[in-house]
This record gives C-alpha cells, sequence and structure tokens, in this order.
C-alpha cells in the first residue's frame, strides 16, 4: 500500500527530477551563450597577436665589461666612457 510518506517522498523525487533537469537546461543555455561571446570577441589577445616591444641592443663597456644601452646615460663610475 501508499502510505502518506511514500507519496510525498515521491513528489519530492519527482520535483527534485524537474527541477534539475531545468536547472541544466538553463546553465546550458547560459554556457552556449558565453561560446557565443567568445566567438565574437575573445577576452584575452594570444601572446602571438600582441605587439611587440621595442628591444634595444646592449653594447659592451670597454671598461668594464657590462653591457649598456645606447643613449642610457653614464653609469655613475668615474671611469665611465658614457659620460
Amino acid at each position: 500500500m501508499l502510505s502518506l510518506s511514500k507519496i510525498l517522498l515521491l513528489v519530492l523525487v519527482v520535483l527534485a527530477v524537474f527541477t534539475g533537469a531545468r536547472l541544466a537546461r538553463v546553465f546550458g543555455q547560459r554556457r552556449e551563450a558565453i561560446r557565443r561571446e567568445d566567438r565574437r570577441e575573445p577576452r584575452h589577445v594570444p601572446r602571438r597577436r600582441r605587439a611587440a616591444r621595442e628591444v634595444a641592443d646592449a653594447d659592451r663597456c670597454a671598461r668594464c665589461g657590462s653591457f649598456v644601452v645606447p643613449g642610457a646615460g653614464p653609469c655613475g663610475r668615474a671611469d665611465c666612457p658614457v659620460g
């Protein structure tokens, strides 16, 4: 026989299944909307498409041997050939 507690439990299980299915559908729609938006405009720019930074060639100092970028100014040493 079906008692009142068994009927209530059955109703709760059915409601839980329908609620779970509805939530899965809603989250699936949101996920699909995010995918469509990502296809239109990416959130980040891949490294290979970023603008390259300017790189200056450094020259080796004749006196101390450290590398100095041309136009950087003197290093602060008394015998610095740059300054």
